[in-house]
């Protein structure tokens, strides 16, 4: 999310369903300048970002880390994770672990996919694709390669709404997909992501594909 805030800092005990966080730093907003919250309802931003060292040279423990300092999941015996889902008509977040519900289908595998830098939530992806209705993907993927066939970094944040890419690889592979308006999505294809995942017992690294729709 682009933009600034300024304002004090002050202490609050922070309340997610029946997680009760005490002694929690916060930001008291006296000046926004967000464009984007100028066309939303909102009272207030819950950051969940990868644990910042700036902020812990100045004393100030992001909630995550708060939770983690406390022992406040481990307590319940629960893990010091934090998971969530976005769905077609709804999103779920889950403090403690994962809530394997969320899966679209009983034999779909979770998979973890490892931090490769401690800066942001970051990431490696192998591959963008492009999947219409009615094409064969293998033929798909045999007639190009790959844009990292080594993997690049990528990072995950719930913070925005876009997906940013480098514009030469992009255009490559996106350059047939024409958005002028919401009526062109019933003319739109799949989009997939393939994400690097833990190795497997062989050693090699688990490719997870993130489809994503249309509608998404």
């Amino acid at each position: 999310m682009s933009g600034e805030v300024s304002g004090k800092m002050g202490k609050e005990t922070i309340i997610l369903g029946d997680l009760v966080v005490p002694n929690q730093i916060i930001g008291v907003a006296d000046r926004v300048d967000v464009p984007l919250l100028d066309e939303v309802t909102w009272d207030g931003i819950l950051g969940l970002a990868y644990p910042n060292k700036n902020l812990r040279n100045q004393g100030i423990d992001p909630l995550m880390d708060n939770i983690i300092k406390q022992s406040l999941l481990l307590n319940r015996g629960e893990k010091n994770q934090f998971s969530y889902y976005l769905g077609p008509d709804m999103g779920s977040i889950i403090f403690g672990g994962v809530d394997l519900r969320y899966k679209r289908s009983a034999r779909e595998e979770f998979v973890y996919s490892p931090i490769v830098t401690e800066d942001y939530w970051t990431v490696k992806i192998s591959d963008v694709r492009v999947l219409r209705s009615g094409e064969n993907d293998a033929d798909n993927r045999r007639k190009r390669a790959p844009i990292c066939p080594n993997g690049c970094k990528t990072i995950i944040d719930t913070g925005t709404y876009l997906i940013y890419g480098p514009e030469e690889q992009f255009k490559r592979v996106l350059k047939d997909v024409e958005v002028n308006s919401c009526d062109d999505r019933n003319n739109l294809p799949n989009i997939v992501i393939e994400i690097l995942g833990m190795p497997d017992n062989s050693g090699t690294d688990q490719v997870v594909e993130l489809v994503l729709t249309p509608d998404d």
